[in-house]
């Protein structure tokens, strides 16, 4: 079967309290939902780091996916993520949510300003403001067991954020565990 997942853009807000793409455009995730599971998986989008403020500007400039959400599909079809049998994985029917990489931080920036350069790196405040919108819009803080994974810079993102998540008063009951694909190394931003 194909699996689509829905864009769902976080309020607007100051970048603190609803996240940011490099060029300041307001922050999504991708999402599938099933009622009937209690269990969850949070993806980390992978996709390089800017490794110096001139590639940070690069990405904002281009209008790409990796430093803007302005040019974001409304769907995202999640057959790589969740595989294309689901006979074949256990965790086809969980809730799953892709946290899309455009602030060129491994998500880890807190910029609550625009740059001179003319960019904002807050991948950390992305992140958080995607679970804050899941805990207060859907079923997250009722969640069993939560998966938090990722690739490549998406693997650190998701190194960075395991325990975050796991202290989350709203999640101290579940079961919260990491699964980075890669992501071992800490660029030099």
């Amino acid at each position: 079967p194909v699996h689509n997942m829905s864009l769902v853009m976080l309020p607007a807000g100051a970048p603190r309290d609803a996240g940011s793409c490099l060029d300041g455009s307001p922050y999504g995730m991708y999402q599938i939902l099933n009622a009937s599971s209690p269990n969850w998986i949070i993806y980390f989008d992978g996709g390089g780091a800017c490794e110096s403020p001139a590639g940070c500007v690069k990405r904002a400039a281009n209008g790409s996916r990796l430093g803007s959400s302005k040019k974001w599909d409304p769907t995202f079809v999640a057959n790589s993520l969740l595989e294309k049998r689901c006979e074949l994985n256990p965790r086809c029917s969980w809730n799953m949510v892709r946290l899309p990489y455009c602030d060129g931080s491994v998500f880890s920036g807190t910029q609550t300003k625009m740059a001179p350069e003319g960019y904002i790196a807050s991948g950390h405040f992305n992140a958080a403001a995607a679970i804050r919108t899941l805990l207060a819009d859907t079923p997250l803080a009722k969640a069993e067991k939560v998966l938090v994974s990722g690739a490549s810079a998406g693997g650190i993102g998701a190194f960075l954020h395991a325990d975050y998540v796991r202290e989350l008063p709203q999640l101290k009951h579940a079961d919260v565990r990491a699964a980075p694909l890669c992501g071992w190394f800490f660029p030099d931003v």
